[in-house]
């Protein structure tokens, strides 16, 4: 029962708090209900005391007294109605406000594991549920309910005999909504599940284009989407179907009453007992009371239906944020001294640990950059410096004070943050800026616009400052998104100011000049920044080298060069490239000995080689090689960031691994045309050196025993690789 009325417990709080609309409404229904009874009464005295008792002269006053009922009964519906919808929109409005400061009072941690296809769905099919049931409530629920009370009431007045007959029969209507309407609320909640999952699998079809493309897996998506939509169909179909019992049996109980009352009460006037007007009245009453009835049948279900929404309204309203952000804490001013992680272990799961016993003390006004692979740990560090997350062991301290003690609100208050992606509101560029610091005015807007170096590039728009930037910012380029995303940062004046991969997702034209505005920002500033590119961290003033959430190395750049360990090897993957400013790329012949497939190859066979690449560029999302078509180039990565994914059994694209600055892969096509093994996409803005086969190939012919010894090598290569019980290369 509780389940069913459900949808009652969400809204009965807001009803509370609308008291004098509520009894405004009640008023306007009892005048309603008094109407509605004084119908029928005064058919009876018509028939008993008007043309039985020949007392004409009383047809005119209740004529009239009728006609003025209808009048007023008309003006008080129109205003209960008015009432009624403002009470609904108010309810409706307020529950998505709830829900909606909810979601955003929720940590990091929440939307990482929530689907937003189900959170969409709290607001879309599962609120229009409980709309539904709202708007039914006054004229299916609560004015049929007066009436039946009112009704009751009166029928006994009458006879005692018959109304006895009748209210002892009621419970009989009620056995079939009983049996039916547990079905109805479990198959209800089933549909709201299913909508939600259907509301996911739609956006995500859309999110994934390229993959579904290129897999050629448009099939079976739409097979499961049928699948999917064969489900909903099928709970829909039982939903209604249940329902419509829940209707059928409340109607048929009352038909059969309505038969033995009339059979019985033609008795008593048969008899004597009873007056021809008396069970006019009776009759007629009954008949309104039996209408109220089979509204309330007919309400019952969709109330039962709007529960399975409310259900999931109450699920995502109970569910506590791991960090409530509006508690109290200790005030931050400042940062003054350091930053310092003392001891500090974390995992965004149990089963796989992304810190471990970290201890780091940042000073205040350092610039520090965290690198190392992916997964290592270090977005995880800026992740617990900005308090997305909690460590689950050991402390983050800012000066002297715990992070998990402070104010979140004065803690954040210190920072700004430059992600990979720009992240821009669908509001103006001017708007967007603001937001680093809602109080600004117009011009310091413009100032911080300057200090970025996008305020020309804003003022050659047509609309300047007053340009939408459209939904993420699609009306903007890459470099002005994240310009206009480094003014918001600017404006905010941080003592701490964090870059996650600002610049990550740039071309490197427009990455080398952000980084360079970067740069100059951080002086003077305590910078906490993770990179992949280790020529953006040269002039930084310490780097933490990490591998499975530990520090392996930490120093200045030249230190850690001087150590030749880890740093050094991931240097050497990156350096030796050079990049035009027509966008074209080259690498060095020192660098292109360092790949396994050309080592221990003559300088001129190396040369004439590297004169053989071709710059390619690769946006995000592209297709670079797809698994099963014949490979015939080998790229290397000189910017930019790659998926590789392969196809399993399912036909589901899993992910294999991720490669960045320096990775190779496809080497084996240069020597044979056998399948790709994995599908590349690009995740970033990517510039690939790419050497085609039948290039390679005919360079060699005129050096046959050079071409002998790369066949050798590459054979050697393969051998090796098919002894390999990971994943092969391309």
């Amino acid at each position: 029962m509780k389940q069913t009325l459900s949808c009652l417990f969400l809204v009965i709080p807001y009803v509370r708090q609308r008291w004098k609309l509520a009894a405004a409404i009640l008023a306007a229904l009892t005048v309603e209900m008094a109407f509605n009874a004084a119908v029928p009464m005064a058919f009876g005295f018509i028939l008993d005391d008007v043309l039985v008792g020949g007392r004409k002269e009383m047809l005119s006053d209740i004529i009239i007294a009728l006609a003025v009922g209808v009048a007023v009964v008309s003006v008080v519906g129109v205003l209960r109605n008015r009432a009624g919808a403002s009470m609904t929109a108010g309810i409706l409005a307020d529950i998505r406000l709830r829900l909606f400061n909810h979601l955003n009072s929720q940590s990091i941690g929440f939307f990482a594991k929530a689907s937003t296809g189900d959170l969409m769905a709290r607001f879309t099919t599962d609120l229009a549920a409980v709309e539904t049931a709202l708007k039914a409530a006054i004229p299916w629920a609560i004015l049929p309910g007066l009436d039946v009370f009112a009704g009751t009431v009166l029928i006994f007045t009458i006879d005692w005999r018959l109304a006895s007959i009748a209210v002892i029969a009621w419970p009989v209507i009620l056995i079939g909504p009983k049996i039916f309407t547990p079905k109805v609320a479990v198959g209800s909640y089933e549909r709201k599940q299913a909508e939600a999952e259907m509301v996911t699998s739609i956006q995500e079809s859309l999110s994934t284009q390229p993959v579904i493309k290129i897999f050629n897996l448009g099939r079976s998506v739409s097979e499961k989407f049928n699948q999917a939509n064969t489900g909903l169909s099928n709970i829909i179909t039982r939903v209604g179907f249940y329902s419509s019992l829940v209707e059928c049996s409340g109607n048929v109980g009352i038909l059969i009453l309505q038969v033995v009352v009339i059979g019985t009460g033609a008795t008593f006037v048969a008899n004597g007992s009873l007056t021809i007007g008396s069970l006019a009245a009776f009759q007629a009453l009954f008949a309104n009371l039996s209408a109220s009835l089979t509204y309330l049948t007919q309400y019952f279900p969709t109330l039962v239906e709007a529960s399975g929404g409310s259900q999931r309204i109450e699920e995502l309203l109970i569910n506590s944020p791991a960090i409530n952000e509006d508690k109290p804490g200790i005030e931050l001013q400042s940062l003054q001294r350091q930053i310092r992680f003392d001891q500090v272990s974390f995992g965004y799961t149990p089963e796989q640990m992304n810190l471990r016993d970290l201890n780091i003390n940042i000073e205040a006004g350092k610039n520090v950059a965290f690198v190392g692979p992916s997964g290592s740990g270090k977005s995880t560090i800026l992740n617990l410096v900005m308090r997305f997350y909690d460590p689950q062991q050991g402390s983050v301290f800012f000066d002297d004070t715990n992070l998990c003690q402070a104010s979140l609100y004065s803690a954040r208050s210190l920072m700004a943050a430059v992600f990979q992606e720009s992240l821009l509101f669908d509001t103006t560029i001017m708007e967007n800026i603001r937001f680093g610091r809602p109080q600004a005015s117009d011009a310091e807007v413009i100032d911080a616009a300057k200090a970025a170096e996008v305020h020309d590039a804003i003022e050659k728009l047509s609309s300047g400052y007053a340009t939408m930037v459209g939904e993420r910012g699609c009306n903007l380029s890459g470099g002005q998104r994240q310009r206009v995303a480094i003014a918001r940062a600017i404006l905010r004046n941080p003592a701490l100011l964090i870059l996650d991969e600002a610049t990550s997702a740039l071309d490197p034209g427009t990455e080398t000049a952000i980084n360079s505005t970067l740069l100059r920002l951080a002086r003077n500033r305590t910078t906490l920044s993770v990179t992949h590119r280790l020529a953006s961290v040269v002039d930084t003033d310490t780097i933490y080298y990490l591998e499975d959430g530990k520090v392996l190395e930490s120093g200045s750049f030249r230190e850690l060069l001087t150590l030749n360990g880890r740093f050094k090897s991931l240097w050497d993957k990156q350096h030796g490239f050079n990049l035009g400013v027509d966008g074209s790329a080259s690498i060095t012949l020192e660098r292109m000995s360092a790949i396994p497939i050309f080592a221990n190859i003559d300088n001129a066979i190396l040369k004439a080689t590297a004169g053989l690449f071709t710059t390619v560029t690769a946006e995000p999302g592209k297709i670079v090689a797809s698994e099963g078509e014949i490979g015939d180039s080998f790229y290397i990565i000189v910017r930019g960031k790659v998926e590789v994914l392969k196809q399993n059994d399912s036909e589901q694209a899993i992910h294999l691994a991720t490669l960045t600055d320096g990775d190779f892969f496809g080497e084996i096509s240069l020597v044979q045309a056998i399948p790709r093994t994995a599908t590349v996409r690009a995740e970033s803005h990517c510039v690939f050196l790419t050497l085609y086969r039948s290039q390679f190939l005919h360079m060699l012919k005129d050096c046959p025993e050079i071409q002998q010894r790369v066949q050798e090598i590459m054979m050697m290569r393969i051998s090796s690789l098919n002894s390999f019980s990971g994943p092969k290369p391309l």
